[in-house]
């Protein structure tokens, strides 16, 4: 017999009582054809119902020739009236991302004609393809129309019809629907009518935000990507900076970087055999070679091992196979053997202020992956935050940017070394971020480069050659001119032997401020903090203060 079915009648139910009227055991598990049923089988782009029967948990729902199958761990009698809980967290959450979709389409339609509906998925990567390419709307712009709609509470109406009345109500009708037998039809207010088989909310208030992650046209397709929930938001405008004494010393050195947020890390494969083949050997040698040179020029022996890209790529052409980690690291070193660029991945939000290529100063500390805490000599290249070390450049991370599970935002990182075409390294980065858009739904920014920065100062005062207070407050940023300007003339040092003046390369805008420590930034505060701390009375010291926009 044709199972009922309840979660049409009333799609909140959450428990219910049935009649068991078919069972089938399977090994340790039961498959169970109940009268009537409120867990949906799935459909539509929808995923099934999860949740109980006698307090046995479902592992699928699925529906064959009218008859909803539950696949159950453990056993029930056939004629058993038995309970039925619903897992309706889960189920609400994928009623609203469907109406979401149909919501997505409705708005869609009223503006672009040219587009035809090909598939959707409502489950956990939501999204819907359309043959044609969208053009004239972007993702902000449809995710404004589409929340409009959202807050005018527009009811969804469901009901069955025959296929002549769902001819007459629906501008486009599924291929391959059943001529036979009543369908339901589906209408958002006065949007065009729709068949649809899935379980959908009452009004479009209860979506409370719809976010359009991404719009992506390829080969004459257009893909839409949502989520439920407003999104995030944007990432900080993170700032790379390149410390003036590191770029003295190392003028064609830089790095690309590219923000990519909202990633989804998971263990997905991304990795292939033919991904790490080098055509071009001649150019693909040069680039190695630059890498190798660098490598010399820093100093780096037998601890550094090859560099990074060049050992990844030995490893493939020894084993024919690289240790996966996640999508995203794997993604970043599917196209670093692939261009011969090195690339990296950072977790963005443990990432502070802006990053900065600069050299370590004496006994700084550095806590690499899989290690314990380290004191630097002075002098090795390193990229670092305002707080911390990231990475021992260009071939060691530190733990703290490491990608986890728990990783939602991603910057990405390509080399630049003395005879590396620029354009070759942000083509890499580019293409690392377009994969993580491809494979983790994330949402990539613009490429930027490293900028050679201009001054911050920092005080120690001095006892002898031992540095008795350092200025580490001074991570907040203040510009008082470049180095010889600052040194010379705003700070008034000269006079006093006890002080050494620290200066590193940061990012800095010129804004110029008369002293009035009321109207200052609170990164400025926090330096004449460290002023005060050495016992340098700033009002004295500070002529004109230029502080960082915030």
């Amino acid at each position: 017999m044709q199972t009922k079915l309840a979660y049409y009648d009333d799609p909140y139910l959450k428990t219910f009582v049935a009649k068991a009227v078919f069972v089938k055991s399977v090994g340790e598990k039961t498959e169970v054809v109940l009268d009537q049923t409120i867990f949906y089988p799935g459909g539509g782009g929808q995923p099934f119902d999860i949740g109980s029967i006698n307090g046995l948990e479902i592992e699928r729902v699925q529906m064959m020739n009218g008859e909803v199958v539950h696949t159950i761990k453990g056993l029930v009698r056939l004629g058993e009236k038995v309970k039925l809980e619903l897992d309706f967290d889960r189920r609400y959450k994928y009623m609203q991302i469907h109406s979401a979709g149909h919501l997505i389409h409705d708005v869609l339609m009223t503006k672009i004609k040219e587009l035809s509906p090909l598939k959707a998925e409502h489950g956990d990567h939501a999204y819907l393809q359309y043959q044609g390419e969208l053009s004239g709307i972007d993702a902000d712009q449809l995710e404004e129309m589409v929340n409009e709609a959202v807050k005018q509470g527009i009811n969804i109406l469901t009901k069955f019809v025959s296929y002549e009345e769902l001819e007459k109500e629906c501008k486009v009708i599924q291929p391959g629907l059943p001529k036979n037998k009543p369908l339901r039809m589906l209408r958002i207010g006065k949007f065009s009518a729709m068949a649809d088989g899935g379980i959908q909310v009452k009004n479009t208030k209860e979506l409370g935000y719809v976010s359009i992650t991404k719009i992506s046209v390829s080969e004459g397709k257009t893909t839409i990507h949502y989520e439920m929930g407003k999104k995030e938001k944007p990432a900080r405008e993170m700032k790379l900076f390149i410390s003036q004494d590191f770029h003295k010393k190392h003028p064609d050195v830089n790095l690309a970087m590219v923000e990519v947020g909202r990633v989804k890390v998971d263990k997905s494969e991304v990795l292939k055999a033919g991904d790490y083949q080098n055509k071009d050997n001649f150019e693909g040698q040069k680039l190695i070679n630059a890498f190798q040179k660098f490598y010399k020029d820093l100093g780096l022996g037998a601890k550094a091992g090859y560099p990074a890209v060049e050992n990844l790529y030995r490893r493939f052409a020894k084993d024919q196979y690289i240790p996966r980690i996640n999508n995203v690291v794997d993604a970043s070193n599917k196209i670093s053997v692939q261009t011969l660029i090195p690339g990296g991945v950072f977790d963005s939000d443990q990432i502070k202020g802006n990053m900065t290529l600069r050299f370590s100063s004496a006994s700084e500390e550095y806590r690499p992956l899989g290690g314990g805490t380290e004191a630097l000599p002075e002098g090795i290249a390193v990229i670092a935050d305002e707080e911390k070390i990231l990475n021992l450049f260009p071939y060691r991370d530190s733990i703290y940017p490491k990608i986890t599970s728990k990783t939602k935002n991603v910057v990405v990182l390509a080399d630049k070394v003395e005879g590396v075409d620029i354009e070759l390294t942000k083509k890499a980065a580019i293409e690392i971020a377009l994969l993580l858009e491809k494979i983790s739904g994330g949402r990539a920014g613009q490429v930027t480069v490293g900028q050679v920065s201009e001054g911050r100062i920092s005080f120690v005062k001095k006892q002898g050659k031992k540095r008795v207070f350092s200025g580490t407050r001074a991570t907040g940023r203040l510009h008082l001119g470049n180095y010889l300007g600052a040194v010379k003339g705003y700070i008034e040092l000269q006079n006093n032997s006890d002080y050494e003046c620290i200066y590193m390369a940061v990012d800095v805008h010129t804004i110029t401020t008369p002293y009035d420590y009321k109207n200052l930034s609170e990164a400025t505060r926090n330096i004449i903090m460290d002023y005060l701390a050495c016992g340098l009375d700033p009002k004295k010291s500070i002529i004109t203060v230029q502080s960082l926009v915030p």
